[in-house]
């Protein structure tokens, strides 16, 4: 709940730095948002909070006119005031002269975050947290009365330990009689050890699926390997056909080939070219008798050459006939012992097949395979065969008759056979190993009995286990309400609610990197100790987050007793300083969303409506804070201001939309650029943060814009202009004013060229 004041608050300030006078007006709201540029004095501000927040705790001011009072101020004196209405919360009257002071704090504790809250709480400190607290909070709230919850998760305990108990007894005394009783479970079988009910217990959260074979079929099954014979009488293994029996290539050879008397002629003319008498004889008589007649054809076949040659020719063809048809009895015996082989083989595969069937069954591991059968392939064996033969039976017959007939369907035929045989060959020895593994099967099996007795066990009583899980429920709720009830009485001990706020807000920005040690009140990195210190390891976000952290924690060092509480009021001068984006929308939802209760319980994320936001007034410069503060509603419409100066006074200026900071910085260069002011400390950056701005947005894909406006457009910034000059950077040489006044030209020029709408917007056209 945000919640609103009576009337608005307002702040009256004269002499306090570059402020020579403001009386500004906020908001009804608790919560309020100053934005400020650079210089304006918003730091001066803070410190006027910082004194009260100071006095408040007791401390000395004698610094505080030196350092707030304006060195303008005439009589040395200044003045701050913060009000609801015509109320006063706080108001601080300082002289420069004498130096003294005087405060006035009616009813309000005012807890200041700035960088002094830094500098002094922390950084002198190294990052090393004071926890030697002494401070005690007095506790007004009315001692709670425990004993009604504590009754009530003590029954509730005892009626969760009664039923567990029972059921527990029912899993012990079915486990002995069903696993070792009726399934003769071995009760050192590891599995039959692990079967343990606060186990099943804590691991069943819904009721399971029937298994796939019941405790029934599983006691069959064991009974069944019981039966099977230690060493049983197991068949030799089928012995595939050796395709080396068949030679394939010499088949088809032996059909392909001719043999006739032209295709002995041919051989015959090779053995005549080494014996030429033949051709002699026939030249000397053509010569001698002048036959016009072939003397081979016309010669007597009975004169002696001829009819030597005529014998020579035919017992050569008589001999190759006799070879030819030799090895085809050759290959026709070869393939009558295949006959054989597959006769064996069909014999064999029964065998093996029966008693694979006979034992599988038994054996589960083995129980839902089988063997393929080789029938079919045998007969495709066969069949092939009987082909071959029958054509080498007509090739004997008719030598000078070619056949051609392909052995790649015997092949494939065999190939097949022998694949099926190696196949079945495989599985076979599985069942072989089995048989001679029955223990490894039998604890197997064993193993998964005791699976199977838990899952029946948890289905059968599955109505008791719902109970139980109730009951736990129960005594879960009941815990926590007399937990809550125990731990609603706060802590008197600062100590320890600054430790408890610091860890709270520590998990939150720094999730298992960062942990914080409440007994030694230090920072870990993860478990580890940072050997390097704290100060040397954070990076400076980092520093920044923790000091943020544990400001909001040192709130109960502000606080007497719980009815202070209300009385706090929160500044948050900058908290974002050097910090990534994701910090920075972290801040902001702390911002947003932290309560603190009437006894001091600090929550990041409550309910609204249990605990109200405390009262606070952010200032900062920063404008993605003021943006992510706007615009997620951590800081109500109409509750953002501007602190701004106009002539010689400041006012406080009404922000309704997001804050676009770059068109206040055009409007400062178009008046530098035409002359209307001089330079100041923020010119330099406010040229820098513009032409970032248009270069990122209008020119993107050029990585130096600035090289690119000196090469494309012939203007050129000088490097020393476009420097950050801001929170007070330290430069050996400033510079001079002519040079800021035309790097404002230059960037009108810029300007006009690549965002001309944006001097439309401000009214500089």
């Amino acid at each position: 709940m945000n919640g609103t004041s009576k009337d608005k608050h307002k702040i009256f300030a004269s002499h306090l730095g570059p402020i020579e006078s403001l009386d500004g007006e906020l908001s009804k709201h608790r919560q309020n948002l100053i934005f400020a540029r650079n210089g304006v004095g918003k730091s001066f501000l803070s410190r006027a909070f910082r004194c009260l927040d100071d006095f408040g705790q007791g401390k000395d001011l004698k610094d505080a006119p030196d350092d707030i009072i304006s060195e303008e101020s005439l009589d040395g004196k200044g003045a701050f005031t913060f009000s609801e209405g015509t109320m006063v919360i706080g108001k601080v009257e300082l002289d420069r002269g004498s130096k003294t002071y005087i405060v006035d704090i009616p009813d309000t504790i005012f807890h200041v975050f700035s960088d002094d809250f830094i500098q002094k709480e922390l950084r002198e400190r190294k990052f090393d947290l004071d926890g030697d607290i002494e401070h005690q909070i007095t506790v007004s709230s009315k001692e709670i009365d425990l004993s009604d919850a504590k009754q009530a998760r003590d029954t509730a305990e005892t009626d969760k330990n009664d039923a567990i108990e029972s059921l527990k007894g029912k899993f012990d005394t079915a486990k002995n009689d069903d696993l070792v009783g009726r399934a003769k479970i071995s009760r050192n079988l590891t599995e039959y050890k692990d079967l343990n009910f606060d186990k099943l217990l804590e691991n069943v959260n819904e009721k399971p699926s029937p298994p796939a074979e019941s405790m029934q079929e599983l006691r069959q099954n064991l009974s069944k390997l019981a039966a099977i014979p230690e060493d049983p009488k197991l068949p030799q293994e089928v012995v595939d056909i050796n395709p080396q029996q068949i030679d394939f290539d010499a088949l088809e050879d032996a059909l392909r080939k001719v043999t006739s008397p032209s295709a002995v002629a041919d051989d015959i003319k090779l053995r005549i070219e080494t014996n030429p008498d033949f051709f002699k004889a026939g030249t000397a008589l053509i010569e001698t008798e002048g036959e016009e007649n072939c003397p081979f054809c016309a010669q007597d076949i009975t004169s002696p050459e001829a009819n030597e040659l005529i014998q020579i020719y035919l017992t050569y063809f008589a001999a190759e006939e006799e070879k030819h048809r030799d090895k085809i009895r050759g290959l026709k015996t070869a393939l009558n012992g295949i006959e054989t082989n597959l006769s064996n083989i069909k014999s064999a595969a029964i065998t093996q097949l029966q008693t694979y069937e006979k034992f599988s069954q038994d054996i589960p591991s083995l129980k839902d395979s089988s063997l393929e059968d080789v029938n079919d392939s045998i007969a495709a064996v066969r069949n092939t065969v009987e082909d071959v033969v029958s054509a080498l039976d007509e090739k004997m017959n008719n030598l000078a008759a070619p056949q051609h007939l392909s052995m790649d369907d015997l092949r494939r035929a065999v190939d097949t056979l022998n694949a099926k045989i190696q196949t079945n060959s495989s599985q076979y020895g599985k069942l072989v190993i089995a048989l001679s593994q029955l223990d490894t099967e039998r604890r197997d099996l064993q193993r998964k009995v005791c699976e199977t007795f838990e899952t029946e066990f948890v289905i059968a009583h599955w109505g008791e286990f719902e109970n139980i899980k109730s009951l736990e429920a129960k005594l879960t709720e009941k815990s926590e309400a007399w937990t809550e009830l125990k731990n609603s009485a706060p802590s008197q001990q600062a100590r320890d609610r600054i430790a408890e706020t610091f860890e709270k807000l520590i998990k939150h920005f720094f999730p298992k990197k960062y942990v914080f040690d409440r007994t030694n009140f230090s920072l870990k990195r993860g478990k580890a100790e940072m050997k390097r210190g704290v100060h040397r390891t954070l990076s400076d976000g980092e520093k920044t987050v923790i000091a943020f952290c544990y400001f909001i924690a040192s709130l109960h060092l502000k606080v007497q007793s719980d009815t202070d509480y209300d009385k706090l009021f929160f500044v948050f001068d900058d908290p974002v300083t050097s910090m990534s984006y994701d910090f920075i929308f972290s801040i902001a939802q702390v911002l947003r969303y932290f309560t603190i209760s009437s006894t001091g319980d600090v929550e990041l994320f409550s309910n609204p409506s249990e605990n109200e936001r405390p009262k606070l007034l952010v200032l900062t410069h920063s404008t993605y804070l003021f943006n992510i503060l706007v615009g997620n509603k951590a800081i109500e419409n109409g509750a953002s201001f501007c602190l701004q100066k106009n002539d010689e006074t400041h006012e406080m200026a009404r922000f309704k939309k997001y804050l676009a900071p770059f068109q206040h910085q055009i409007r400062d260069i178009v008046k530098v650029a035409n002359g209307e002011c001089e330079p100041n400390h923020t010119t330099a950056n406010s040229v820098r943060s513009v032409l970032e701005a248009i270069g990122r947005f209008c020119r993107p894909d050029q990585d130096n814009f600035f090289r690119f406006l000196a090469d494309e457009s012939n203007i050129k910034i000088r490097s020393t202009l476009i420097h950050n000059q801001s929170h007070g950077t330290f430069y050996e040489e400033s510079p001079d004013p002519e040079d800021l006044k035309q790097a404002c030209k230059d960037t009108v020029s810029v300007i006009e060229e690549f965002a001309y709408g944006q001097l439309h917007i401000i009214g500089a056209t």
